[in-house]
C-alpha cells in the first residue's frame, strides 16, 4: 500500500509540473501574438490639392488608432478642417495638429464609454496648456461633423 502511495504522488507532481510547464508556454506564446505591431493600409486623400496619407500628414508613420480614424474619416478632414469651425486656437496650431484632434476626437466618440474627458486626456499629450473650452470645441465640432453618428 504505501508502494502505491508513492507511485501515485509521483504521477500527480508529474502532472502538476507538466500543468504549469503547459501554462507557462501558453502565456509567452500569446503574448508574443498580442504583441505583434497591427498594421493598415495607409490611405490616401486629397489635402491641399495632393494625395496625402496619415504617415505624410502627420510627419511620422501613424499608430493603429490614428490610422484607423484617417483612413474612416480622412476623406472629409481638408474641407472639415478648413471650414473655420474651431477658431483661433486651431489657426495657432495649425491644420495637422488640427486633423489629428478631429480624428482623436471621433475615434473617442466611437468607442462605447469613453467621454469628452479621455478626450481631453488625450489631446493634452501634445497640447498641455491648451484652453479646455478651446479642446471641447475640437470634442463637439468633430462629433457632429466630421463623424456624425458616434456614440460618445
Amino acid at each position: 500500500m504505501k508502494q502505491f502511495g508513492k507511485w501515485l504522488f509521483g504521477l500527480l507532481a508529474v502532472v502538476v509540473v507538466l500543468a504549469i510547464v503547459v501554462a507557462v508556454f501558453a502565456y509567452f506564446n500569446a503574448e508574443k501574438e498580442d504583441t505583434k505591431d497591427r498594421t493598415l493600409a495607409d490611405a490616401q486623400y486629397s489635402i491641399g490639392g495632393r494625395p496625402t496619407t496619415c504617415t505624410e500628414l502627420f510627419g511620422a508613420p501613424c499608430d493603429y488608432t490614428l490610422q484607423t480614424g484617417y483612413n474612416r474619416w480622412g476623406g472629409s478632414l481638408e474641407q472639415f478642417v478648413n471650414s473655420g469651425a474651431y477658431g483661433s486656437f486651431a489657426r495657432e496650431i495649425g491644420f495637422p495638429a488640427s486633423a489629428k484632434l478631429s480624428l482623436q476626437a471621433c475615434d473617442i466618440s466611437n468607442t462605447m464609454g469613453r467621454t469628452s474627458l479621455d478626450f481631453l486626456d488625450t489631446a493634452r499629450v501634445d497640447h498641455p496648456n491648451a484652453p479646455t473650452g478651446e479642446l471641447l470645441v475640437f470634442w463637439n465640432k468633430s462629433r457632429q461633423e466630421l463623424c456624425p453618428g458616434t456614440m460618445g
